[in-house]
């Protein structure tokens, strides 16, 4: 048996010798074919540059979000009185009574601090005080959204919207048949 297994090993070794030198033409050429083909794979494909648009992170989804007098206005914390002009003037105007659509049909004539429900009070709304601004500016009413789940408010925000213009759809995360707007009819201001 050790014989047999001393022949195993010479063969092997007598083989090797047979197999072709290292720097023999034909060796040389497999290592060509061998490169050629391992370029080919690898060759890099050149992606045309696609310009991205810049995404403005959300800073807050709901007013708990923001700092104390912030409010979360179109995903950002801010004062309402940001969005009003109150210098340069001396004479200063504030809204008084507004007059509102909802998409349930409702009509109101309210004032600051007042509002209504949907949805058996699952989505809550009600005009916020802003600042005094002064005259021939845009006027802005901000209205504050509730939304609840069994009376308890999980998400709120602002919607600030302008004379005749009515806001995008307010949704409830739970309840997803929900799809209500408000539009500001006309504000009758007061000035002095």
């Amino acid at each position: 048996m050790k014989i047999v297994f001393v022949l195993m090993i010479v063969f092997l070794l007598v083989g090797c010798k047979q197999l072709v030198p290292d720097d023999s033409p034909k060796k040389m050429e497999a290592v060509k074919e061998l490169k050629n083909i391992t370029e080919k794979a690898v060759e890099k494909k050149v992606v045309p540059k696609v310009a991205i648009k810049e995404v403005k992170p959300i800073i807050c989804t709901h007013n708990g979000n923001c700092t104390s007098k912030k409010y979360c206005i179109s995903g950002e914390c801010k004062l309402i009185a940001d969005f009003y002009e109150k210098t340069g003037c001396v004479k200063k105007c504030n809204y008084q009574k507004i007059k509102i659509t909802t998409s349930d049909n409702e009509k109101y004539e309210l004032s600051r601090g007042q509002g209504s429900y949907t949805a058996a009070s699952a989505l809550e709304w009600k005009i916020v005080s802003g600042p005094d601004y002064c005259p021939g500016e845009t006027i802005k009413v901000p209205f504050k959204i509730l939304k609840r789940n069994y009376g308890n408010v999980f998400a709120d925000e602002v919607v600030i919207l302008k004379v005749g213009e009515t806001s995008k759809t307010i949704g409830h995360p739970l309840m997803p048949e929900i799809a209500f707007t408000l539009r500001v009819e006309s504000v009758e201001e007061s000035c002095g």
